[in-house]
């Protein structure tokens, strides 16, 4: 609803948090929190350290109940990140083949004249 100028549509909404798409760069960031959660094991902060550990079960379990997609398995992630590389190479693969097709085709009706 609008009223003169003030627009109360996104009155009392919060803003949407941007997810991170890039999976090596999730993945980096839970190697991060494991090695940081490892430190504070070895430093003698274990009850810290279970504290941070628990504190990111319960926001992922949260995340999850709210039915969005957690992506808290490295090596799930590991598996995606691989396949998307392979992937990738597949297609450069296939690209320059096919540009050796068309050149080698090309070649061939320029000596035909």
């Amino acid at each position: 609803m609008v009223f003169s100028k003030i627009d109360f549509n996104n009155f009392g909404k919060q803003k949407q948090v941007k997810k991170e798409t890039d999976l090596k760069k999730v993945l980096k960031l839970l190697k991060g929190q494991d090695k940081k959660v490892e430190g504070m094991k070895q430093s003698g902060e274990i009850g810290k350290a279970v504290e941070v550990k628990e504190k990111a079960a319960w926001k992922n379990a949260l995340a999850k109940a709210e039915g969005q997609k957690v992506k808290d398995d490295q090596i799930l992630l590991m598996k995606r990140v691989k396949k998307k590389e392979q992937k990738l190479r597949s297609i450069k693969k296939k690209w320059e083949k096919r540009i050796e097709v068309v050149e080698k085709a090309k070649e061939e009706r320029q000596e035909k004249r």
